[in-house]
């Protein structure tokens, strides 16, 4: 049964007898049979198409729901993986996974391209983020997400281990370990005058010498240590594992600080 070409034809018998359709307004009895046959011809349309149509209305937010649930799963994210490197299908893959309820429904049922529109046009939004520790960003030449917690380490012994530590080769940020493709111009030398070949992204500078200011504060771990138990500060365990396309396979999940000072 090719049920295309059935629905084409009943459209072709109709439209080619549309003048005489309008002229029979001139015969009241005729007029009347061809519109009951028109209410008859929409309500079978109806039933066809009634199957159709998704168990459920979709679910519709309200653009301050949406900042909320989309800053909110964000900032789980950032969170998570302590950095991140992102194409939009992937993004938009860990925002359903980061929310529930009305707003799951909402971000599954929207395009990839929904989330890069309000991180790429809206400052207030990346403006907001920042605020709570988290940077995002969108490099206009790949399209792709930067996704930043900036507090991805907390006690200054970590802080301390981690910026006298070596850092990641190749084109890795210092400060975040995400690790951009090899053809990127995204990572500046934090000091051009000096020969230190620390770079990190232009966005992450700022909190790489918030942290080589912390380490400044001590000179050697134990001090660290010994700040941070004053002040009550744990050193985690391991490390968050950055998510890139880039990484090598030496950066694998369950990597302990240990191995990446």
């Amino acid at each position: 049964m090719n049920v295309e070409r059935r629905i084409r034809d009943v459209f072709d018998r109709l439209h080619s007898r549309r003048l005489e359709i309008s002229l029979a307004r001139g015969d009241a009895r005729k007029f009347k049979k061809i519109v009951k046959g028109i209410d008859a011809l929409e309500a079978a349309a109806d039933r066809i198409c009634q199957p159709l149509q998704p168990d459920t209305p979709p679910v519709v937010l309200g653009t301050p729901e949406r900042v909320a649930s989309l800053t909110e799963a964000l900032m789980s994210i950032a969170v998570e993986k302590g950095a991140a490197l992102l194409p939009r299908d992937r993004l938009k893959s860990l925002i359903v996974a980061a929310v529930a309820g009305q707003a799951k429904v909402f971000w599954e049922a929207e395009s990839d391209g929904q989330p890069i529109g309000f991180i790429r046009s809206l400052q207030s939004f990346r403006d907001g983020l920042k605020a709570r520790g988290v940077l995002v960003w969108i490099r206009d030449l790949d399209m792709m997400v930067r996704l930043v917690n900036v507090n991805w380490l907390h006690s200054h012994q970590d802080i301390y281990e981690y910026v006298n530590g070596e850092g990641e080769p190749g084109h890795t940020c210092r400060f975040c370990r995400i690790v951009e493709p090899p053809e990127s111009t995204n990572l500046i030398r934090v000091r051009p005058e000096a020969n230190d070949g620390i770079r990190t992204h232009a966005e992450c500078t700022e909190d790489w010498l918030r942290w080589e200011g912390i380490t400044a504060q001590y000179t050697t771990l134990d001090e660290a240590i010994a700040a941070d138990q004053a002040a009550n500060r744990k050193a985690g365990d391991s490390l968050p594992i950055p998510e890139s396309l880039f990484m090598d396979s030496a950066t694998e999940p369950g990597l302990g600080k240990e191995q990446l000072a």
